[in-house]
């Protein structure tokens, strides 16, 4: 019997720019210039109970496409699927479930996340682990590399096939950002 873990996460939070050189990205056709997003955190030193704020930088995060500005706040008109499912995260696992039910019985891990929607609806930009195996129950069982790899093409597939009503600023269809989609876990 497996059982799947499915978190979905979706982001709330600006980006920001560390003044860090920006780096450039193609992919899919599309420029994509990244920079590095940081993160304050209030610590408390265990020696002597002194509080410091401590600044931590985060990955690389995609901030505009093609010299556009990507927007990512929660209170604008978002991207909406044009299919059934209420997220990328419940679409994904719909249209691979039969499939990751066939995986032997083990660890099994994938992300998603930083996925760019166009102006148009389309994904045009994403960050995937690919699924990998994180723990065996068996040690006389063999892994089929085929398998995995065949599960990963069935997903890019899926995202270069997947439409959205776009996201919009005001009434200007805009690029957007969905900073943290899904991580599945599958034991």
């Amino acid at each position: 019997m497996k059982t799947i873990a499915l978190i979905l996460l979706l982001s709330t939070g600006l980006i920001t720019n560390t003044g860090n050189a920006n780096t450039h990205v193609r992919f899919k056709g599309n420029d994509f210039e990244l920079a590095a997003t940081t993160d304050t955190q209030l610590v408390q030193e265990p020696t002597t109970g002194k509080w410091e704020t401590v600044i931590s930088k985060k990955e690389s995060t995609p901030l505009k496409m093609n010299g556009v500005k990507i927007y990512t706040m929660p209170y604008m008109h978002q991207p909406k699927l044009k299919t059934k499912e209420e997220s990328l995260g419940d679409y994904i696992e719909k249209n691979m479930k039969q499939d990751l039910d066939k995986l032997i019985q083990a660890g099994y891990n994938f992300k998603l996340n930083k996925v760019v929607i166009d102006e148009n609806g389309k994904i045009v930009y994403y960050e995937y682990s690919g699924l990998y195996k994180v723990a065996v129950f068996n040690n006389n069982i063999s892994f089929d590399d085929d398998q995995i790899a065949a599960l990963n093409k069935k997903l890019r597939l899926l995202l270069d096939k997947v439409q959205f009503e776009p996201a919009y600023n005001g009434t200007r269809k805009v690029p957007y950002l969905i900073q943290r989609v899904m991580e599945l876990l599958i034991v």
